[in-house]
């Protein structure tokens, strides 16, 4: 009688092309080849078995924990037994938050959703299972308070790993091997922490004669990293257990994960202006057939009924599975999406894990590029979009949720400051350094990587509260036509943490021209920030930030001192002379407050530097902004319309350090620089002009440009130190 139940892996290849099918000849081993591997796996696995059936399809039997139906079969019990103490001795796992979004139905018994922690052993090896590859085996967390916990240990997904001391009886992992549970509260436990050491890689046996004995080799481990651009190398695997399958076949997949129509990979690509694309996977895979896959799609089959089993039950036999037939997941590929067959309970519609390459999605829900959207988003590190008190309550995003099948959008403000993808700026309004002003902000569709002028994001940071408000516009247009709420509005969020945080992000307002939302108590400073949608410039919005001014400053009381005694010095006789001129009675010239020479009334002990701007005769469509170089934090800032007088000298004097690079940047909106232009009829005006000095030694020049640079001009400079002049030498007296 055999004790263990087989999982049978078949996996079919999409169709190849001629030279494709040569390659594929030359990868695969010759027929004696296969029998001696067969051979060698046979000696060090009992329950593997591997072969090529016919061109495109490779079966491999391998033995399972969760596949046989008789709990009580003692050859089973005795397998779990032994997998539940490798586990176990590993005494470390990595830590992953898992969202993940069920079905809620009569049949089902799911709760709408939930945000849980996961521990992952990266690289187990389970001889007795006869996987020749390590592989990801994942188990949910539960203990005391666990979430807080971790948020207390400030545990991040995808980068913090869990230990626990040797022989302690404060874990403990469920009979399935599924569940890991912590009996302590991790904040006083001296036998658990958190830190982020280098995982190893851990080989379990039974057989004492088997050269891999339990923890005997260790590798450090190197998975490849989630990035947020570039060209993202994307496996859907097509996973049938036991005749089961999802209802998409592998060419339905195809198109919907990279077809031309509705698909993640176009509507990914739009929504990020082409900084990430997603990639179907072609080539040689690492695995011990020496697998080749095409078309990115694959169909893994195994003989694991899907009916009743969990989640992880499920999760971790494919897994198993795939590292057997492909080798290492996360080491080949960026993206992984496993399409489940029904049937697995709690029913649920995908799930995903914050910073990992992996996403679930259960029979049909992989075809719906808002559950595609959502999940990848939270591999690129994502979190929910709330709105109230409902975690998915904000509609306007992919990171919320919507029924509506297919809908074209993208991402709000906070993620797309997160993922890096467009123009952004942060300003901290009420900091000793900080300003408001008035700021053109695009929507996704509207962006245009060549206008440094416009952002599509814009943040203003809170450095006490550690959160950050995040402004966007979520025009209704192109890749975001159809947006499930707030259509043409400006949205107001706000995020805990900072701006690469994986945190929830809260509606906090939604603004129509002409409306205002005021942040009291902005930063715990005392003082509001007003945000005003002030109006539209074409398709862009334009927002004021204006912070509340600081108050004005009088004495306490009256003074308490007097002169002791009058003066005791009067002046000798009149004045001589008189002023030769009267005083000039005509009223002074009216400047905007931002044309006015700005004088630091602080003491500078490193580089005072004026800035001249010469305007010309369109001094609102000049915008500059001072930003040091190595941090792309924002100085100080001149938006377009501040200065409005023509053929005006314009000097800010700012307070730099020395041996520090900084960046000027000037626009012009009219692309034609400060270039004079017409005053009446046919004079030209005096083109204008930029300049830097030391306010010290107007003659030190940093720079000095012409009006002519058309659209924009860019200079660095490192402020430096003034050459001390060298010491006379004393002059000797004659020699006798």
């Amino acid at each position: 009688m055999r004790f263990l139940s087989s999982i049978l892996f078949t996996l079919f290849t999409t169709s190849s092309t001629f030279a494709q099918e040569q390659k594929l000849q030359q990868l695969r081993a010759s027929p004696s080849q296969q029998a001696q591997a067969q051979a060698h796996n046979t000696q060090q696995h009992r329950y593997l078995n591997a072969r090529e059936e016919e061109k495109g399809v490779f079966v491999v039997e391998l033995s399972s924990f969760t596949t046989e139906d008789d709990d009580q079969n003692e050859h089973r019990q005795r397998q779990l037994h032994d997998q539940r103490r490798s586990l176990i001795e590993t005494n470390s796992c990595k830590l992953y938050q898992e969202d993940i979004y069920y079905h809620v139905g009569p049949e089902d018994q799911g709760n709408g959703s939930e945000d849980k922690w996961a521990c992952t052993f990266e690289n187990y090896y389970d001889g007795n299972s006869g996987t020749s590859s390590p592989y990801p085996h994942t188990v949910d967390i539960e203990g005391y308070n666990i979430k807080q916990s971790l948020k207390q240990a400030n545990a991040i997904s995808g980068k913090s790993y869990l230990h626990w001391s040797p022989n302690t009886n404060d874990v403990s992992i469920d009979r399935m091997n599924t569940k890991l549970t912590i009996n302590v509260d991790i904040a006083t436990s001296a036998t658990i922490w958190i830190d982020s050491p280098t995982p190893i890689i851990t080989r379990t046996t039974t057989n004492p004669n088997n050269i891999f004995n339990r923890r005997s080799l260790q590798l450090p481990v190197q998975p490849q990293q989630t990035l947020t651009t570039g060209d993202k190398k994307t496996l859907v695997i097509r996973v049938v257990g036991n005749g089961i399958g999802p209802a998409a076949s592998r060419q339905q997949l195809y198109e919907e994960i990279f077809g031309a129509g509705k698909s993640l990979k176009s509507q990914m690509s739009q929504c990020s202006g082409d900084k990430l694309t997603i990639e179907p996977f072609s080539g040689p895979t690492g695995g011990a057939l020496n697998a080749y896959i095409d078309g990115g799609v694959v169909e893994l089959r195994i003989t694991t009924n899907p009916n009743g089993k969990t989640d992880k039950q499920m999760e971790n036999d494919s897994n198993a599975a795939a590292a057997y037939v492909f080798g290492r997941l996360y080491e080949q590929f960026d993206l992984v999406l496993f399409a489940m067959p029904p049937g697995i309970r709690p029913g649920f519609a995908a799930y995903a894990y914050i910073g990992s390459p992996f996403s679930y999605y259960s029979d049909t829900s992989i075809e719906d590029v808002m559950v595609q959207m959502h999940e990848v988003g939270h591999n690129l590190g994502l979190q929910h979009a709330g709105q109230g008190a409902e975690e998915y309550g904000d509609k306007s995003g992919y990171m919320g949720y919507s029924s509506t099948i297919d809908p074209r959008m993208c991402y709000n403000a906070a993620n797309n400051y997160q993922l890096g993808w467009y123009s952004q700026d942060s300003i901290r309004p009420t900091a000793s350094d900080g300003y408001g002003g008035t700021f053109t902000i695009s929507g996704v569709a509207g962006y245009n990587k060549n206008d440094q002028t416009k952002f599509v994001s814009l943040r203003l940071e809170q450095e006490n509260l550690k959160s950050s408000y995040y402004i966007g516009y979520n025009w209704a247009f192109g890749a975001n036509t159809e947006t499930q709420e707030d259509a043409n509005k400006l949205i107001i969020v706000q995020k805990a943490g900072d701006a690469s945080a994986s945190e929830i992000s809260w509606k906090k307002a939604v603004l129509s021209v002409g409306e205002s939302y005021v942040i009291d108590n902005y930063d715990g400073s005392g003082r509001y920030v007003n945000v005003t949608f002030a109006r539209l410039d074409d398709v862009d919005a334009v927002v004021d930030v204006i912070p509340e001014a600081l108050p004005s400053v009088s004495p306490s009381s009256s003074p308490i001192g007097v002169p002791s005694s009058n003066p005791i010095d009067v002046p000798s006789s009149e004045p001589s002379i008189l002023p030769s001129v009267s005083p000039v009675t005509d009223p002074p010239t009216q400047f905007n407050s931002w044309e006015s020479t700005w004088e630091s009334t602080v003491i500078c002990d490193e580089a005072s530097i004026e800035f001249n701007i010469q305007t010309d005769w369109k001094p609102k469509e000049i915008s500059w902004r001072l930003t040091e170089k190595e941090t792309n934090t924002v100085i100080f800032r001149v938006n377009k319309g501040d200065i409005t007088s023509v053929y005006t000298s314009v000097k800010t004097s700012l307070c730099l350090e020395y041996d520090k690079k900084y960046r000027f940047k000037m626009w012009d909106e009219s692309k034609n620089g400060l270039n004079g232009g017409y005053i009446t009829g046919n004079i030209t005006g005096t083109p204008g002009y930029f300049e830097a000095y030391y306010e010290d030694d107007p003659s030190r020049s940093i720079f000095k440009i012409k009006g002519d640079f058309g659209r924009k001009k860019s200079t660095l400079f490192i402020p430096t130190r003034p050459t001390p002049s060298p010491t006379p030498l004393p002059t000797l007296p004659p020699i006798a």
